[in-house]
């Protein structure tokens, strides 16, 4: 922008110069500043993250059949090109404009007789002007070939159930690559010959040639339509079937199904030795699911005003299949700012419980419910306090000289606590001030509990506290929680990589469950993050979806 202004200014000079007028100080420094501050929020805002995925891109080692590139390109490459072209193309338009703007305002205003059509088309005024919409045109031309490889992801048949399939078809291999480059170069062509009438006088050969390029659309538009209609739809099916066969074969690869089929015969009466070889099978069969266990929880577990259970996942422990529900605090609108803040912070411990048994009641058969947790039990668990989890929402302050609720002992009597673990941090009160406004709590300053001694510990919901991290992958919105053989609390979440560029692959979509919808046609399970129930630390790890977790 300060580029192109000082030019301007260096072309209105000759103007001021012929006139015999003085010329004004115009300005430059200041506009150039406006555009850079909005131009580096645009950048910041909305092409970081792209250029973040680009200079970070990893390969995959496999090639498309089109144009045989690696498909990462696709991933991190093309959305990186496509969005630095179009933001750059938008860049120039607003120059162009910018630019007519500043010499039309300083004619108006310095040049009370006003400049002649003749003199302006011998200036360097008109050589700006078209030097820069020949620069938008050959973007535009570059966009166009670097956009052609969307027929990678177009529909190129349906199938006679309605199906459609996604890749690039006999027409798109045949004619549309080609054609679309063909016509980048030939808008480039037709557009400089339309500006160089121009510049000689000749408005009718300039508008002549620019409709050439509407024209040219038009024939290829014709040409592949008879193409079609001559060509294709006589045995649509046998010209694809290569094309499908594309299709089936990376749309596996894309969503990690690329598993063997194994035709099962029925083999007869299962028989004693069958059940014998099978014991441990047989014995883990899963005969409650997770709403019975969290029904039974809700029913027979105590201390339900405290705790709360929402998550029961499987697991193994000692070669059984068993049922592990986080005991998580109960933080809702009904209680007061001080017992959510101050006083009932973590929940505490899990409830485990069979999935293949039930005790004498028919009820879920528990393995361990006790607030007890020495080292002398069977299922040791070091740390039971819940800090972080899915259902801690709110702020919480520690060590304000009021112990914490830990667990009931007896139904009259309480454990206390206060936290030791590494979360949190010490402010002071303009720390705290400038906490409470962006948390929109000013007690947090005002309160006289919160002293500089105390920890105060935000970002407590596990799935924020991942995205905060890793804003790039998407979520499971069902994290579970494992018990380490070390006796930790640790989070499991697992989180996707997605994308919708992968060549030749079906599309789906994946719908959360505040109803937000993202349409796919590549998913992987790519990260495990584990979180700490007492201290919040987090560990990311790349995975292979083939990989399991060790618990």
């Amino acid at each position: 922008m300060y580029t192109y202004t000082a030019i301007a200014k260096k072309n209105l000079k000759k103007f001021f110069e012929e006139d015999k007028i003085e010329m004004p100080k115009l300005p430059n420094k200041s506009i150039s500043f406006i555009f850079a501050t909005v131009g580096s929020t645009i950048i910041l805002n909305y092409i970081y993250d792209s250029i973040l995925l680009c200079f970070s891109n990893t390969w995959f080692g496999i090639n498309d059949p089109v144009f045989n590139i690696d498909i990462s390109y696709y991933f991190f490459v093309v959305p990186f090109l496509k969005l630095i072209i179009l933001y750059t193309i938008i860049l120039f338009t607003l120059i162009l404009i910018y630019i007519v703007a500043y010499y039309v305002i300083t004619f108006d205003k310095f040049f009370e007789k006003g400049i002649s059509m003749e003199t302006l088309k011998k200036s360097a005024f008109i050589k700006q002007i078209v030097t820069t919409i020949m620069i938008i045109i050959i973007l535009v031309s570059l966009f166009n070939v670097i956009n052609v490889t969307r027929i990678l992801n177009e529909k190129f048949i349906t199938t006679q159930d309605g199906t459609p399939l996604y890749g690039a078809g006999t027409i798109e291999v045949t004619l549309k690559v080609g054609g679309y480059i063909l016509f980048s170069l030939y808008m480039v062509i037709c557009a400089a010959l339309s500006i160089k009438k121009l510049t000689e006088g000749s408005l009718k050969n300039a508008v002549l040639r620019i409709m050439l390029i509407p024209a040219y659309l038009l024939v290829f538009f014709i040409i592949i339509i008879g193409f079609k209609k001559i060509y294709i739809s006589t045995s649509e099916f046998d010209i694809e079937k290569k094309y499908i066969k594309n299709n089936i074969e990376y749309t596996k690869k894309a969503y990690g199904i690329e598993i063997q089929e194994t035709d099962i015969e029925n083999a007869g009466t299962i028989t004693a030795n069958d059940i014998e070889e099978n014991k441990t099978l047989f014995e883990n069969i899963n005969v409650l699911n997770e709403s019975i266990i969290l029904d039974n929880l809700k029913e027979y577990q105590t201390n339900l005003g405290y705790y709360t259970y929402n998550r029961a996942q499987l697991g193994w422990y000692n070669n059984s299949l068993v049922y592990v529900s986080p005991r998580e605090i109960v933080s809702n609108s009904t209680r007061t700012y001080n017992s959510k803040t101050y006083q009932y912070t973590h929940g505490y411990d899990v409830v485990i419980t069979s999935a293949s048994e039930v005790d004498s009641t028919g009820t879920a058969k528990i393995l361990k419910s006790s607030f007890d947790n020495s080292a002398e039990q069977e299922i040791y668990v070091k740390e039971p306090r819940i800090y972080f989890g899915t259902q801690t929402n709110n702020l919480i302050v520690t060590n304000t000289g009021e112990d914490e609720y830990d667990y009931p002992i007896t139904p009259t009597s309480n454990a206390y606590t206060n936290y030791s673990g590494d979360a949190g941090i010490e402010l002071n009160y303009l720390d705290r001030l400038i906490l409470g406004i962006k948390e929109r709590d000013m007690q947090i300053a005002f309160n006289r509990k919160v002293t500089k001694n105390s920890k105060i510990i935000a970002s407590r919901n596990i799935i924020d506290r991942a995205k905060t991290i890793m804003p790039y992958l998407t979520y499971d919105e069902n994290p579970y929680l494992i018990v380490t053989k070390s006796g930790k609390l640790i989070w499991v979440l697992d989180a996707y990589t997605m994308s919708e560029n992968y060549p030749y692959s079906q599309k789906t979509q994946i719908i959360s469950k505040n109803g937000d919808t993202k349409v796919i046609n590549y998913i992987r399970n790519s990260v495990k993050v584990f979180i700490n129930a007492y201290d919040g630390s987090m560990e990311f790890y790349i995975t292979d979806r083939s990989d399991p977790v060790i618990m």
